[in-house]
C-alpha cells in the first residue's frame, strides 16, 4: 500500500496476474482491507466495463 506524497487521501495498490498484467488502483481511505495487505498478497479483483472496482480476501471487501 502507498500513499502518495503531499496532502492528497489516495491510497494505492499495485496489481499483477499470473500474465505479467500490472495496474495500479485507487482508494479513497486505507480500510477496511487495503490497511491489512502486504506485499505479496493475493485479493480478487472485481472488473466492470474493464475498470477494476473491487479487491476482496477472505470476505473482506472494499470498493476502488
Amino acid at each position: 500500500m502507498n500513499k502518495p506524497a503531499g496532502k492528497s487521501s489516495s491510497y494505492q495498490a499495485t496489481l499483477t496476474d499470473r500474465d505479467s498484467w500490472r495496474g495500479t488502483v485507487s482508494f479513497g481511505d486505507p480500510g477496511p482491507l487495503l490497511e491489512r495487505l502486504a506485499p505479496g498478497d493475493q485479493v480478487t479483483a472485481t472488473a466492470w466495463r474493464r475498470d477494476i472496482v473491487m479487491l476482496s480476501k477472505n470476505g473482506v471487501r472494499q470498493n476502488t
